[in-house]
């Protein structure tokens, strides 16, 4: 494994190395290393330049055992001037000015892109600039690839009009609501048309991460089509006086229910075990794979096929519009704040 720069220029590597497929991953917390290992399951050799201006995020992501070149770098200048892909896993609040710099240094053929994209519409305009003379870019709202959903869409036989509910804990509603919003618009095939957050409470918690904020309450947001989903949220779990967001997979149910009847799916986002049960009481077990798993199946078929089954972003900006018009609206109501922004990440 290679830490440092490397030399670009046409006489600085062999003819095969200039011909490696060339990756990078902005952004080497937690989830651009989960990434990083499953790109050692890509069996295309690659090169792979992982940006982050944290020396200590550099060195975690120098010592994943990939089987590729990785190289890293503190900011986009030590980049080749092409990638075949990007992988943008920065923070929603840095992501836009951080897909402009990359840009700037490098070009970049296909973009995956993490939610939340940002944290209100000039960073949305802003990262529409940046990828649009790319070949493509996609939004990593993964319930589309998940072959277990795949399974319960398949044979749910989901026509109409459809009730779609999702409960749970601290689940981080703010930060992952989108999520379900896009398996609303994947599963019926129709238009979000408006989010109504009048059912938040008045408060918003401090999340996992430093400087962002969840809410709690009902979200319910409602599609063209007829269909409506209805989100709840608890409030952080107390204990010892500390309040402590559960995370994403305290989502207990989410279940869903139009002319074919209704389906129940059971700890939704787990990834051990979960249950979907329809109306005669047919059941299909699966779970929601590790990024790490899903990234060469993802990686392959971009590369390959030049497509893959996350959302575009052109689809997933049109969800994130009215979502973050909603948020912010309500984070100012609860805080005062005269903003155009909402710290969810």
């Amino acid at each position: 494994m290679v830490i440092g720069r490397v030399d670009h220029r046409l006489g600085g590597m062999t003819g095969s190395a200039r011909h490696m497929r060339r990756i990078a991953i902005v952004g080497a917390g937690q989830l651009g290393r989960r990434y990083l290992e499953g790109l050692g399951a890509v069996h295309e050799s690659l090169e792979v330049h992982v940006v982050d201006p944290s020396v200590g995020s550099l060195a975690r992501a120098a010592e994943v055992s990939t089987g590729h070149q990785v190289l890293t770098h503190q900011d986009p200048s030590g980049c080749p001037d092409w990638v075949d892909l990007a992988v943008i896993a920065t923070t929603a609040d840095v992501r836009a000015v951080a897909m402009e710099e990359f840009a700037a240094a490098t070009q970049t053929g296909f973009w995956i892109i993490e939610k939340v994209l940002g944290q209100g519409r000039q960073d949305l305009d802003q990262i529409n600039a940046v990828t649009i003379d790319s070949s493509g870019a996609w939004v990593n709202m993964w319930n589309r690839m998940t072959l277990w959903y795949q399974r319960i869409r398949e044979v749910s036989h989901v026509s109409g009009p459809t009730r779609f509910e999702a409960t749970g804990g601290s689940w981080g509603m703010g930060c992952n609501g989108i999520h379900l919003l896009d398996f609303c618009q994947w599963w019926t095939g129709e238009t979000l048309v408006e989010v109504d957050v009048a059912g938040l409470g008045g408060r918003w918690w401090p999340a996992k991460r430093d400087g962002f904020f969840e809410p709690s309450g009902q979200l319910v947001a409602s599609f063209s089509g007829g269909s409506v989903i209805t989100m709840s949220a608890d409030a952080p779990r107390r204990e010892h006086g500390i309040y402590s967001l559960a995370g994403y997979d305290d989502l207990s149910q989410l279940s869903f229910e139009g002319l074919a009847g209704r389906w129940a799916i059971r700890q939704p986002w787990s990834e051990e075990v979960g249950r979907a049960v329809g109306p005669a009481g047919d059941a299909l077990e699966g779970r929601i794979e590790f990024q790490s798993q899903r990234t060469p199946r993802l990686v392959n078929e971009i590369l390959t096929e030049g497509t893959c089954p996350l959302p575009t972003l052109a689809e997933a900006a049109a969800l994130h519009r009215p979502f973050l018009d909603a948020m912010i609206s309500h984070w100012q109501g609860s805080t005062g704040q005269d903003c155009n922004r909402v710290p969810i990440t």
